[in-house]
């Protein structure tokens, strides 16, 4: 976990030196979660997880159809926010993951216990909100704009990631490889 610590300690430097106590606060309350590949994981809902190695898809899962959509791709040193109700949100293991995480309590515990907690909290969910505006952008572009934003967006996964899966984050036929 010591790794795990030090690499989310890199990613959240941007939103102002984490050190001593504060630094402390947040480590104390961490927990760790692992899953193999093909896994689903069964996270908090309200929580906050830092994706420390691996990779995960973020999907929606249909009731009774078996089907199910992608909404995100998360790799490594990805934030992300479970909802309260998860109502068919589901994640799954890419590849073997480890990840440390937050549950409702501790958040709440850290965001009362200073401004500089709270507004890295802030930061973190407005930029996990930008989303939305995000994916819609994504979707009514061209399927052939759509693949270029991926490769763009995130020129590392195309290896990681089955034509399948892409397919369905990208939104467009099953039966197509990104080039």
């Amino acid at each position: 976990m010591e790794v795990s610590t030090e690499l989310l300690k890199r990613r959240l430097s941007p939103y102002g030196p984490f050190h001593g106590d504060a630094w402390n606060a947040l480590c104390s309350n961490l927990h760790s979660a692992v899953a193999s590949k093909g896994n689903r994981l069964e996270l908090k809902p309200g929580g906050i997880y830092f994706v420390a190695q691996g990779l995960i898809k973020e999907c929606v899962c249909w009731p009774g159809a078996g089907d199910f959509t992608i909404l995100r791709l998360l790799p490594e040193s990805s934030i992300f926010f479970t909802p309260s109700a998860i109502l068919g949100r589901c994640y799954y293991a890419l590849e073997d993951c480890e990840l440390l995480g937050l549950d409702r309590r501790a958040i709440l515990q850290l965001r009362s216990g200073g401004p500089l907690w709270a507004a890295c909290y802030e930061q973190l969910w407005c930029e996990w909100l930008q989303f939305l505006p995000d994916r819609i952008e994504l979707v009514r572009m061209p399927y052939n704009e759509r693949k270029k934003q991926f490769l763009t967006r995130f020129p590392g996964l195309k290896a990681r990631v089955n034509n399948k899966d892409l397919a369905d984050y990208l939104a467009i036929s099953n039966d197509f490889s990104v080039s």
